[in-house]
């Protein structure tokens, strides 16, 4: 036992000479123990952050405003002057997750932010079931910017956007009334959800939706469109006829049958028969076809459509029979009064060959 004791006092002996070869060298080095004494200050403060850390978790749970779940390399990395948190709308977890990583991305890349500075920010972008998730993962857990956009994604896959096929797109029609412009407009909303579409097949597909009295159909069945650009560049011309024609029908334009005429029709007359009967009601022999198609447009609509293609045939000016006809009634394709343009024959059969 005594030499156990006995070493154990030379233990205490030499750790006192320790302790007083220090004071002395503090003494003699003042900055030694202004040192000390600062370290002794980092430590206070840096158990006191500790110590407020696990009064929070206990209190509020894994906030999402903390860092917890941030590797300290991540948590250390510091804020450049002026940092704002980029303008972006909040993510919930009920839309497509890939806009919402892809529109911060690019905010972040574009400020030249650190990969460890857009993880810092990301959760300050989510909210609702989003943020919730955030919430609940462990300390430490994420270590890298791209180990959270996996998690991200594959915790919000179910609400990621499928993308349509050419198929699905191929079912888009014209409707009955529909104008030119409301069609390309749901043609080409849907037609951006479909993934690698071939521009030529997007024209294909736009035109087969189109109806078949269409007048832009037909102007296409001609002279086929080499482009897409072509092909919308050439709609837009038939919608602003289309628009044209509907203002006209709108300041007053002639309406079929103004008054019933006094004098009967012969066989060549242009003018349409009227509705009182009598054989004045007898068909011109004009007609070129014996069943007519039905249009979705009227007859002068598709002549202010078409009046600028070159497969249009144009009759010669009427001339004018003071005898014959209503002079209160103009034709657009013949230049003349006498008919309507809707109830031109003329017109008529030009349309239903163009069709056919």
């Amino acid at each position: 036992m005594r030499p156990c004791l006995g070493f154990l006092g030379v233990q205490a002996d030499t750790h006192r000479v320790c302790k007083d070869k220090s004071r002395a060298q503090a003494r003699a080095d003042p900055g030694i123990a202004e040192l000390r004494a600062e370290i002794g200050v980092i430590k206070d403060e840096l158990r006191q952050v500790k110590d407020s850390r696990a009064d929070t978790s206990t209190s509020h749970g894994n906030s999402a405003g903390r860092m917890d779940a941030f590797t300290l390399e991540i948590i250390l990395e510091p804020l450049p002057p002026h940092f704002k948190n980029p303008t972006l709308e909040t993510y919930d977890g009920s839309t497509n997750p890939d806009d919402h990583l892809e529109g911060f991305r690019v905010l972040m890349i574009l400020y030249g932010y650190s990969d460890a500075l857009m993880c810092r920010t990301f959760q300050a972008t989510l909210r609702g079931a989003a943020r919730r998730w955030f919430s609940s993962h462990p300390p430490r857990l994420i270590s890298s910017w791209e180990q959270l956009t996996i998690m991200f994604l594959a915790r919000f896959i179910s609400s990621r956007r499928c993308q349509k096929r050419v198929v699905s797109l191929m079912s888009l029609k014209q409707e009955s009334g529909e104008s030119l412009q409301s069609y390309i407009d749901r043609f080409k909303k849907e037609e951006l959800e479909v993934r690698d579409l071939n521009p030529i097949v997007s024209v294909h597909v736009a035109i087969n939706g189109l109806r078949p009295s269409s007048a832009l159909k037909c102007s296409v069945a001609k002279t086929p469109p080499k482009t897409k650009l072509e092909f919308f560049k050439k709609a837009q011309k038939y919608i602003a006829a289309e628009e044209a024609s509907a203002r006209d029908n709108q300041e007053g334009a002639a309406e079929c049958h103004d008054g019933p005429l006094k004098k009967k029709r012969k066989s060549g007359d242009q003018c349409p028969p009227d509705n009182n009967g009598g054989k004045d009601n007898k068909k011109p022999t004009t007609l070129a076809y014996r069943d007519y198609m039905s249009l979705n447009s009227t007859r002068t609509q598709i002549l202010m459509q078409t009046r600028e293609e070159k497969f249009m045939k144009w009759p010669m000016k009427l001339k004018r029979n003071p005898k014959r006809g209503n002079p209160t009634n103009y034709c657009k394709y013949h230049h003349g009064t006498g008919h309507n343009t809707d109830d031109c024959y003329d017109l008529k059969n030009e349309i239903e060959s163009l069709i056919h």
